[in-house]
């Protein structure tokens, strides 16, 4: 949610804000102190709720306080000594960085490299809704279900995964995890899937338990509930994170 820091006085700030500005540059100086005021509350709000932009794939570095699976937000920075090696996933632009030494810039869709090593690539994975999906099921008791479709009495997809084998990163809900994770079939009958979580995570991969190419899931954690399809042309083999990752 966006605030919007208004007095009574002030103008709609306008839809051409950039949202990722936090201060009011020299320029706003020429503009009433009331809606430059509104301004820079509106700015600073916007920046506030923006939420992290790139998730942690792997990392190996001493003395870095990251680990697999842990959110970046855009702005954080990195030093990576000379041997040290970090893998990058971005939620929205689905660029995937393999970064060698350096200071690493978290950036909106890809990081700012200073005296290191990087390569890019593009991977398949469903963009913005890999942080929709994250922000709805964060909210507690909350079970996540868009509108149904007209010719179908089920809920659509919030999520495409690109993969057979799902990763699932249940790190958020931040309970005992004891009750195990279920994956229903929606699209036809099938005997529902009981995954017991590896700490705050479950991966089908390492179990050996593939989903089907098409198939509308609904995997559930207690009160948490997430409704993905797995996309025709999912990969059957080895997949990057960004392209399996489901978020509770």
């Amino acid at each position: 949610m966006v605030t919007f820091c208004l007095s009574e006085n002030a103008t709609d700030p306008g839809p051409h804000r950039d949202p990722a500005m936090s201060i009011v540059p020299h320029h706003f100086s020429t503009l009433p102190a009331t809606l430059a005021g509104a301004l820079m509350c509106f700015a600073s709000a916007t920046a506030d709720a923006a939420g992290p932009v790139a998730i942690v794939e792997d990392i190996t570095a001493d003395g870095v306080d990251l680990a697999l699976l842990d959110f970046l937000e855009e702005g954080q920075t990195i030093d990576l000594a000379a041997s040290g090696v970090l893998i990058v996933g971005y939620l929205t632009s689905c660029i995937r960085e393999t970064i060698k030494g350096g200071r690493v810039t978290i950036g909106p869709e890809q990081s700012v490299i200073t005296g290191g090593e990087v390569e890019r690539e593009i991977v398949e994975c469903d963009g913005g809704n890999i942080r929709l999906t994250r922000e709805q099921a964060g909210k507690s008791g909350a079970q996540v279900f868009r509108k149904k479709t007209a010719s179908e009495n089920m809920p659509e997809a919030e999520l495409r995964i690109f993969s057979l084998f799902p990763y699932f990163n249940l790190a958020r809900l931040g309970t005992a995890l004891s009750e195990g994770l279920v994956i229903e079939r929606l699209d036809r009958p099938e005997d529902p899937i009981n995954v017991a979580p590896s700490g705050n995570r479950a991966d089908l991969a390492q179990r050996g338990v593939a989903l089907e190419r098409g198939g509308l899931y609904r995997a559930s954690f207690g009160a948490q509930s997430i409704v993905f399809r797995i996309d025709r042309f999912a990969a059957d083999g080895p997949a990057p994170l960004l392209s399996r990752l489901i978020q509770f």
